[in-house]
């Protein structure tokens, strides 16, 4: 996470626990915060990332869930899940 609603953040790291093409779910370490926008990368295992950008959906206890401004390709999509199975 680089920004949220446009403020420059110190490059938190959250752990994905679930991603689909059009957004994902993640851990909250409580250092997020409050946010309604959000820019940052997704970096794979296997070192590769992407830029996504997006918007606040839901809070659920930790686990934060955001939609995508433009979906995920994929192809990106079904190489991580081969990697993981």
């Amino acid at each position: 996470m680089e920004k949220a609603d446009d403020q420059a953040l110190r490059n938190l790291e959250f752990p994905i626990i679930d991603l689909s093409q059009e957004g994902s779910c993640f851990l909250n370490d409580g250092s997020l915060g409050s946010m309604e926008r959000f820019a940052g990368h997704i970096r794979f295992e296997n070192g590769d990332r992407i830029k996504v950008t997006g918007t606040f959906i839901r809070e659920s206890e930790n686990h934060i869930s955001v939609r995508f401004n433009r979906a995920i390709a994929w192809s990106t999509l079904l190489e991580e899940q081969r990697r993981v199975m």
